[in-house]
Order: C-alpha cells, then sequence, then structure tokens
C-alpha cells in the first residue's frame, strides 16, 4: 500500500475490503484541509506541538487543517509561546507543502514554526491572523499573495 506523501493517507489497494473506510476517511481530511477549521485551546502554559501521526489520524491530527485557531480560554498562558508544526515530509515521505491561515485568539504572542532547533518561524501577535506556509523545514509568511 502506498502513502499519499503531502498528506499520509493510504491510497486505495487493489481489491480492497470495504473500499468505502479509507476512501471516506481521505475525503473527509481533503475537505477539512480545503474549508475545515480547527480550534485549539492551550491547556497548560507551555509550547503546544500540533498532533500528527503515521498513519494519518482524521479524529486526531492537527495539523493539516484549512484554518488553526488557537484560544487560551481558561487564561493559562503567562507569556508568548510556540506552537509547532510537524515535520510531515519526515512522517509521509514528503515534499509536503502546506498553506493554511492560522487565527491567534489568546493574549499572548504565538510564533509558529518547524519542529526542528533551527526553526525561527513567523510571530503572530495575539488577536491576528496570518497566511502561513510550511516549506518543508519551517513555517514562513506568505507575503503580497496575488489578488
Amino acid at each position: 500500500m502506498t502513502i499519499n506523501a503531502q498528506f499520509g493517507f493510504d491510497y486505495l489497494p487493489e481489491a480492497a475490503a470495504n473500499p468505502e473506510v479509507p476512501v471516506n476517511a481521505a475525503l473527509e481530511m481533503l475537505a477539512l484541509a480545503l474549508a475545515g477549521e480547527k480550534v485549539i485551546d492551550f491547556e497548560s502554559d507551555a509550547d503546544y506541538e500540533l498532533k500528527a501521526s503515521d498513519p494519518f489520524d482524521v479524529q486526531n491530527d492537527e495539523w493539516f487543517y484549512a484554518v488553526i485557531k488557537m484560544t487560551d480560554d481558561g487564561t493559562v498562558l503567562t507569556q508568548a509561546r510556540s506552537v509547532i508544526f510537524p515535520d510531515i515530509d519526515a512522517l509521509y515521505g514528503g515534499p509536503a507543502r502546506r498553506k493554511f491561515i492560522f487565527r491567534n485568539d489568546t493574549a499572548q504572542d504565538l510564533t509558529v514554526r518547524g519542529d526542528s532547533t533551527s526553526a525561527v518561524g513567523v510571530t503572530v501577535q495575539a488577536g491576528d491572523v496570518a497566511e502561513l506556509y510550511y516549506n518543508g523545514e519551517d513555517v514562513v509568511a506568505i507575503v503580497n499573495p496575488l489578488p
């Protein structure tokens, strides 16, 4: 069975039993990647790693949504933190390039970055929204997108 290098879901094998199961999971993931919003609430005063698994898990993975919205409903954040985007190239055999909208609905600045120690990322100020891109190593801002 082959894994899709951009999203990590399995391709449908020949003569699969219950083919609707993997096909429906892949279609759900694609719909969320194109138009879904994932709301993630900080539960502790620490950096947050977006969940990613191999094989892909449409119920629990968080990195693939079109919009990722971070909240702090319990007001646990006391300082700026990082939101760490997973190395999906390593997980799924890449190259995976992901464009997404990031909403910072907390009272602290958040830096969205890749998971390597050299990743710098993009700081999204409290209350702001940014269009971001994972380039295989780090998260960068999309500046002056085409009209």
